[in-house]
């Protein structure tokens, strides 16, 4: 299963990053993980992107700019980041003996396999969904439950017939700190990021990544596998096609906990990324060059005070070599020190090669 696959969107083209459980992954974290960026940062970080590009170019090929605004004409690469939050999803999955009492993961850390609790489940209060689909989702709470964000009680379409038993899947979600990015040496409109140590651990020093945690509902939940009527005319969700895109042709089932893991993690985290996906920029462009100051400089004009809207910080980094007087603080003095010494040495090579001439005519 791909661990990095390209999402497409209306103004960019975000990364979904996961580490799956199971023999069909190159690692084995403790639990199945998925993080992808948030729409509408994503679609921040690749304007912003547009929009220096087209006003750097401007510089350089118009021909009438100054040494100064003409040193980012050449370079290696390009970087263009926003400092955002975006979803990671942590599952892990049992299969359970009974819908009554389903004994969920506890997420705990340190363990080969998950530890496991009971949980009773009133199916009076968990959110149903369509016949199509096979999740429903359950309020998980209770102290040895803590980390769960939400659970879901899963009996696959493909193996209901065959009388299988439900699968009990304990969910954490959380908003990470991400550094949001795109690159000039990346394709066009890709857009990246990943939480630090996220799926694992480094080292036996630092532990897994863990940043806020997410309280989600049932009745929330319940958009993350809508019904769907497929190009056949029936009745389908996107959970039920990934899983039936994972069974082999003579309908034998491998690794079904691992597969729902995955699943779930996808399109939870895909799910809260799109949360305000519809949010634009507020205010009008003051002044396109202002996206190439080096130092703070405002590209928009505030909103309205009584408007809801947050502010972002972007960050443009240019890599490339280069040997100047001029630093973002104004004039490198070591640098000039240089110079002057070097200028020296040629004045004193060449007073001695005159010198040297002239006596030895």
């Amino acid at each position: 299963m791909p661990e990095s696959v390209q999402i497409p969107g209306k103004v960019s083209i975000r990364t979904l990053n996961s580490r799956f459980r199971g023999p069909f992954s190159l690692y084995q974290p403790e639990f199945t993980t998925a993080t992808v960026q948030p729409a509408a940062i994503a679609n921040v970080v690749n304007t912003i992107r547009q929009i220096w590009l087209r006003a750097n170019g401007a510089r350089c090929y118009s021909g009438g700019g100054s040494i100064r605004e003409q040193n980012f004409c050449t370079y290696k690469d390009i970087t263009w980041s926003v400092d955002a939050l975006q979803p990671a999803v942590y599952v892990a999955c049992n299969g359970a003996s009974s819908t009554a009492t389903p004994e969920f993961p506890t997420l705990a850390s340190g363990t080969d396999q998950p530890t496991l609790v009971e949980h009773p489940v009133n199916l009076t209060n968990v959110s149903f969904e369509s016949a199509a689909s096979s999740i429903t989702w359950v309020d998980l709470s209770g102290q040895e439950l803590i980390r769960a964000s939400v659970g879901a009680l899963v009996t696959p379409i493909i193996e209901q017939t065959l009388d299988r038993s439900t699968y009990a899947c304990t969910i954490d979600a959380q908003w990470a700190n991400v550094t949001i990015e795109s690159s000039f040496l990346g394709l066009p409109y890709i857009v990246n990021g990943v939480p630090p140590n996220w799926y694992q651990p480094q080292d036996d020093s630092t532990g897994r990544y863990h940043g806020r945690h997410v309280k989600i509902s049932p009745a929330w939940a319940s958009f993350v596998n809508p019904s769907l009527i497929t190009a056949q005319n029936t009745s389908s969700s996107p959970f039920d096609i990934l899983l039936a895109a994972t069974t082999s042709s003579d309908g034998e089932s491998q690794y079904m906990p691992d597969k729902i893991e995955a699943i779930i993690a996808v399109l939870l985290a895909d799910r809260m990324a799109r949360v305000g996906a519809d949010a634009t920029f507020q205010g009008t462009i003051t002044n396109i060059n202002q996206v190439l100051q080096i130092n703070d400089g405002q590209l928009f004009t505030a909103p309205p005070s009584d408007s809801q809207y947050h502010r972002l910080t972007f960050q443009t980094a240019v890599t490339g070599f280069a040997y100047g007087l001029r630093g973002t603080t104004g004039i490198i003095t070591s640098t000039l020190v240089s110079i002057i010494i070097l200028l020296c040495y040629v004045a004193i090579a060449v007073t001695h090669v005159y010198l040297s001439h002239n006596g030895g005519m």
